[in-house]
C-alpha cells in the first residue's frame, strides 16, 4: 500500500514467449522476489499489491535464463520507478 490515500500497485509484464504457464509463474515469482518484494514505500503492507505476466505464445523462447534476465530486467527497472 502507497501513501496517501491507501494506492495499491498493479504491474502488467506481456510478452509474446511461447512459455507454459507453470514456468512463467516461476520465472515471474523469482523476479518480484528481488525486485518488488524487496522494497518499501512507506512501511505498510498491501494484500493488493499485484503484478501479472501474460503470454501470448506468439514467439519461441529462445532461451529460459535470457528470459528471466530479461523478466528480472524489467521488474527491477518499475520497482525502482516507485521509489
Amino acid at each position: 500500500m502507497i501513501e496517501p490515500n491507501m494506492a495499491t500497485m498493479l504491474g502488467y509484464i506481456m510478452t509474446d514467449a511461447t512459455i507454459e504457464k507453470s514456468k512463467l509463474q516461476s520465472m515471474l515469482s523469482k523476479a518480484c522476489n528481488r525486485s518488488f518484494n524487496s522494497i518499501s514505500i512507506d512501511g505498510d503492507e498491501s494484500t493488493s499489491d499485484t503484478v501479472v505476466a501474460i503470454a501470448s505464445g506468439l514467439k519461441e523462447l529462445s532461451s529460459e535464463d535470457e528470459f528471466q534476465s530479461a523478466l528480472f530486467e524489467v521488474t527491477q527497472g518499475l520497482s525502482a520507478d516507485l521509489v
